[in-house]
């Protein structure tokens, strides 16, 4: 099948939808409260995941790669509004292999930069697939559907198990306060933070 043939198939058609989509949320996520935002990503990821692999498997035709569009400004302030609209619900603790569980070897994961990472590949891959020729279009399927698979679809999987934990549990996920509405006297409740919650989970398994 030719270049021309594959770059328009119908899965890839479809995926670029559903990138779009996904990208143009994350541009906005400001105007979102903190909830609808969460409830929202809960549900475009495993519809971003699914049309990611059905990407066909292509071969690198450029031996230098695509360039990359996205600049880090651009980056940077979809991080960052993803990030204070998150506040105290943005980091979590990812345990990284079962093996290492008893001996705290984990690491800090960050909501907000997954979803960002993602962002990132995502709008790369768009950029060059409306302005390329069908050549530079099947180069960048076949890097965005590698990433997919080697980086940022574990990011995915990542995020969104931390995010279903805090959609459907107790906690009202209200925005954060503005600066002067909460007292500094006032202690902050972190009981209901998930990485409160595996802190206690781990504490009393080593009991």
């Amino acid at each position: 099948m030719e270049s021309g043939e594959i770059v328009y198939s119908h899965a890839i058609i479809e995926f670029v939808a559903v990138a779009n989509e996904y990208c143009a949320f994350m541009e906005s996520a400001t105007g979102f409260p903190k909830r609808e935002f969460l409830e929202k990503t809960s549900k475009i990821l495993p519809l971003l995941y699914y049309k990611a692999s059905l990407l066909p498997a292509l071969e690198s035709i450029l031996e230098e790669g695509n360039e990359k569009y996205l600049g880090e400004e651009q980056y940077e302030a979809v991080y960052q509004g993803i990030l204070g609209l998150l506040g105290a619900h943005n980091d979590y603790l990812e345990v990284i292999d079962p093996v290492y569980r008893d001996s705290h070897e984990n690491v800090r994961g960050s909501i907000a930069e997954d979803l960002s990472d993602i962002y990132q590949d995502l709008k790369d891959f768009i950029m060059v697939y409306r302005l390329a020729t069908p050549e530079i279009m099947q180069e960048s399927i076949y890097e965005c559907k590698t990433s997919f698979e080697t980086i940022w679809g574990q990011r995915l999987v990542n995020a969104l198990k931390v995010i279903h934990s805090l959609v459907t549990g107790e906690d009202p996920l209200e925005d954060e306060p503005e600066p002067g509405e909460q007292g500094d006297d006032k202690e902050t409740d972190t009981s209901k933070w998930i990485v409160s919650q595996r802190q206690k989970m781990w504490g009393e398994d080593e009991s």
